[in-house]
């Protein structure tokens, strides 16, 4: 679908939508529970459905209503079955450890770039401890039985990995530890894990070399929970407002866990005014800087962020990107492209074993109609809106309905802040 986006924003007010982190692990704890509750989310993206569509097919009986989910039955013990994760990286790495608990013979598949992710740091972890799997990629079939023990595992390529381990493992019969070989990247989406985890009665200890998780612990569902606002797409309704002059976005916890919390620091290092409230954020515009921000703990962050570059007095630098080559897009690729289409320079650095982006900020006032792809990548498409935003420039964006992966809505809300989007086919 091709959309061109014109216009700026003229209602500076958005609701954020619930946090698909959140909804994932929730998702799963009440399957895990066996009981029936509802789970709140006042948005139902692919992602979440592919996370409940597996589910379901391993024996869980969950529906769509127009609160969120309802959880009418758990998941069973099973024999031979298929998944499919769509195109939802979090879905398969938390159900690669859960079938191989659950499941004698599961074949997983998914769509877009999925099969050419990664997984062979868990892969190989299941591996030692029992599990049989065919393929670090999918298609993956997976047999074998889950034995508790130790599970070491690299903490620097994606924290999904230990999600998986830590939905899991607390249902095996003895009791098992996470070792760490390397630091833990992303961490605060692993501390969502254990918060979630904690709500469903589970226990689990952080230590120095990882996580030890007692065996033989059962879910218990609250029979109604509520997915808190998401921090992760909040932060591209502030930047979209924070380039356009002010906004106000509610239903995003002010003291959340959430690790994309820092936009708020973020902003405010770009020289702009922030008040983070106990359920809402306001954003204005001030004089524009430029940063110096290392992304390694907030990779989701680096499109909005870089392109809200675009605005600043120098050169930005975002450190420690090389994991974002391996998301849904190359993002640093395609967020370079969105850069320098609008006027900026990106470039990338080596920096040892790592890489940084520079961008340099617009330096002509062009105001030419721009036409970009959206790789099939949710945040490129968002970033996009941004960089409209913060040089006028009218935007053709092709593959407009990426962005339904988390954000379904989209589309409406830039047109309820005061945008045109007119679809062409």
């Amino acid at each position: 679908m091709k959309v061109k986006v014109t216009g700026t924003i003229t209602n500076p007010y958005a609701i954020a939508i619930s946090s698909k982190s959140y909804v994932h692990r929730m998702l799963i704890g009440a399957a895990l529970s066996g009981g029936k509750s509802v789970l709140k989310s006042n948005i139902i993206s692919k992602d979440m459905r592919a996370t409940m569509e597996c589910l379901n097919n391993l024996g869980a009986d969950i529906e769509i209503t127009d609160e969120g989910f309802e959880i009418k039955r758990g998941v069973q013990k099973c024999d031979k079955v298929s998944i499919d994760c769509n195109e939802s990286g979090s879905t398969l790495r938390f159900m690669i450890p859960l079938v191989s608990y659950l499941c004698n013979e599961t074949t997983i598949t998914g769509k877009g770039k999925l099969p050419e992710r990664p997984n062979g740091a868990l892969t190989d972890t299941l591996r030692r401890n029992g599990a049989v799997i065919d393929s670090d990629f999918l298609p993956m079939n997976i047999s074998g039985k889950l034995s508790s023990g130790t599970y070491e595992i690299a903490g620097n390529i994606s924290s999904q990995y230990i999600t998986g381990l830590l939905l899991t493992l607390p249902l095996l019969d003895g009791d098992s530890k996470i070792v760490l070989t390397s630091d833990l990247q992303s961490k605060p989406y692993v501390d969502i894990t254990i918060e979630v985890l904690k709500l469903f009665g589970i226990k689990v200890k952080e230590k120095d070399y990882g996580y030890e998780i007692p065996g033989n612990q059962s879910y218990n569902a609250p029979s109604v929970m509520e997915a808190e606002g998401d921090w992760s797409n909040g932060a591209y309704l502030l930047s979209m407002g924070a380039v356009c002059g002010e906004i106000k976005v509610s239903n995003l916890n002010g003291s959340s866990i959430q690790g994309d919390r820092e936009i708020v620091n973020i902003l405010k290092g770009y020289g702009l005014e922030v008040q983070s409230l106990s359920n809402e954020t306001l954003v204005k515009q001030r004089d524009w800087k430029s940063v110096d921000q290392d992304v390694m703990q907030i990779p989701d962050l680096l499109p909005a962020i870089a392109v809200l570059a675009l605005k600043g007095n120098e050169d930005s630098i975002f450190r420690n990107v090389s994991r974002l080559r391996i998301k849904e897009s190359d993002r640093i690729e395609s967020v370079s492209r969105i850069i320098n289409a609008f006027g900026g320079v990106a470039k990338s650095i080596k920096n040892g074993d790592e890489e940084d982006l520079v961008v340099s900020p617009v330096k002509s006032d062009e105001n030419s109609e721009v036409e970009i792809d959206s790789y099939n990548d949710h945040r490129i498409v968002m970033a996009a809106v941004i960089a409209h935003l913060a040089t006028g420039r009218d935007v053709i964006i092709n593959g407009f309905e990426a962005v339904d992966k988390s954000y379904p809505s989209f589309m409406q809300v830039c047109r309820d802040m005061g945008m045109t989007l007119e679809v062409f086919d």
